[in-house]
């Protein structure tokens, strides 16, 4: 059995995933396995892997979307840890190496994660991510901040199926989700030197919307009330966080002409956290 099991899901990034793939054979850690799930690419991805000879586990399904794929991969996976890599970002040479020896130094399961360098759809490095990471129990932080990236972790498997995986009923935060539910239960060991890079291209660009703030502050509404954040995090702590994701989506849903949603959201906000620019904007969506 492999010590670690590397899952890349895809769809339609055959260009990307042979750079990805690529990576892997660059490691200086070779006590792994690679499994591709392909979530119906149309591209020619399946040729490109056996024409370019690569050690893998390879499957392909009609598609069904990015969650479901991942909760397919955490199954396949014969490892008792898993670390995702994005078909379109790349691991560095040493990255399964340092979190390897990381988890190894500990007596219980822990999570092992870092900060990334950022590269532009050729390659070009553009900078590096600088978000202050913690280490221990992180779910105060993690509430707080996005500062877990699925890739570039290694997750012990035994983690992501106690938390039950991706939410496949969500559109998008599912990961977000999943490293919360997880951070209750595990400790996280914050790496000082970046394990992978993150690609920055026109198709994987979080778009800024309604629908994608809404989730979010739904997704942390509902680890708080609902799912065990309430007693960890400080009421005090998590209604400044809340009230911030509500206002964010309650501008989003003013600035896209839906000012019924805009009106309660930016109303959520106030009664959590009073903040002067969230009234005169909830007078905004009142007034049209």
């Amino acid at each position: 059995m492999p010590y670690i099991s590397v899952c890349i899901p895809t769809y339609n990034r055959k260009a990307f995933l042979t750079e990805a793939l690529g990576s892997l054979r660059k490691q200086t850690f070779d006590d792994f396995e690679t499994i591709v799930f392909d979530d119906g690419s149309t591209d020619g991805t399946a040729q490109m892997i056996k024409q370019a000879d690569f050690d893998v586990q390879y499957h392909w399904q009609e598609n069904r979307g990015e969650y479901a794929v991942v909760n397919d991969l955490i199954k396949l996976a014969q490892s008792d840890y898993i670390a995702f890599l994005h078909s379109d970002d790349l691991l560095v040479p040493d990255a399964l190496q340092r979190m390897a020896e990381a988890a190894r130094l500990q007596k219980e399961p822990h999570v092992i994660y870092s900060n990334y360098l950022k590269i532009d759809k050729d390659g070009n490095p553009c900078g590096a991510s600088k978000r202050k990471l913690y280490s221990g129990r992180i779910t105060t932080h993690l509430f707080n901040d996005v500062i877990v990236h699925p890739v570039g972790t290694l997750f012990p498997k035994q983690a992501l199926l106690d938390v039950g995986g991706m939410d496949e009923s969500l559109r998008v935060c599912a990961d977000y989700k999943m490293e919360l539910l997880i951070s209750l239960k595990y400790p996280f060991i914050a790496l000082d030197e970046p394990t992978f890079m993150r690609r920055r291209h026109d198709s994987n660009i979080s778009q800024v919307c309604f629908e994608n703030r809404l989730a979010e502050y739904e997704v942390l509404t509902d680890f708080y009330e609902n799912l065990g954040g309430k007693e960890v995090i400080d009421a005090g702590a998590a209604a400044k966080r809340l009230a911030k994701e509500a206002y964010r989506a309650g501008r989003s849903a003013l600035d896209e002409g839906k000012r019924k949603q805009a009106g309660r959201l930016l109303a959520e906000s106030w009664k959590m956290h009073h903040c002067p620019k969230t009234l005169w904007h909830r007078l905004r969506a009142m007034i049209g």
